[in-house]
């Protein structure tokens, strides 16, 4: 995994540097939730992909209230994280695997294990809704809905374990550590599946929505 620590996320370098890529928070669009095989939207999404090396954001996306609120309070999280396990997190901007220059992500931390090294990695919501924390809480488990990210993001980096975060100020949060199993694999196989096919595809879609 190349990581790139001085990066910070959110600035106009981040945005260059993840365009074309295919991020942890949209592996959903490439594998299906429940049996962790490539879905049928992971074509669209090559298409999209692609389109982004030529033109910054084709889909408009610019934020919203719950990212920012998200954001905003990211890094109490992390210092609550930190806190709460003992463990030593570094911020870094951009991951990208060793097995294809287009399959990467944003962690929110990588840990520093013992001998300095990172070994796991962090990922951080921060609910806008104070009721979705409570029924995170109460279920105790990584929502659905992240399960693909949090997987993705251990794959991406190669590590055996990944860290879940659930955070509101004020409440307590749920952390749940992540370990590799059979549904990683699974993922990891899609992922790379995927990332052989996008390669393949890629150089044929940009020269057809290339402008002469």
């Amino acid at each position: 995994m190349k990581v790139y620590e001085d990066l910070i996320q959110g600035t106009d370098e981040w945005l260059e540097l993840r365009k074309g890529k295919a991020t942890a928070s949209e592996f959903s669009r490439i594998i299906t939730p429940k049996d962790g095989k490539m879905s049928k939207s992971a074509v669209g999404y090559m298409q999209e992909m692609a389109t982004e090396s030529i033109i910054a954001n084709p889909m408009g996306f610019a934020g919203s209230k719950a990212t920012d609120w998200g954001h905003d309070h990211e890094g109490e999280a992390r210092a609550h994280f930190e806190v709460n396990t003992g463990l030593i997190t570094q911020e870094v901007g951009f991951c990208i695997s060793d097995f294809s220059p287009f399959v990467a992500n944003s962690p929110d931390a990588l840990i520093i294990g013992d001998d300095g090294e990172y070994n796991s990695g962090l990922e951080i919501k921060c609910p806008f809704n104070v009721n979705n924390h409570v029924s995170y809480l109460l279920a105790g488990e990584v929502p659905a809905k992240y399960k693909l990210q949090v997987h993705g993001s251990m794959v991406v980096a190669g590590f055996d374990s990944w860290h879940f975060m659930s955070y509101f100020p004020g409440l307590k949060p749920l952390i749940i550590k992540v370990e590799r199993d059979e549904f990683t694999e699974k993922i990891e196989a899609a992922l790379k599946a995927f990332a052989i096919e996008y390669a393949e595809k890629r150089p044929q879609i940009i020269k057809a929505i290339t402008p002469e």
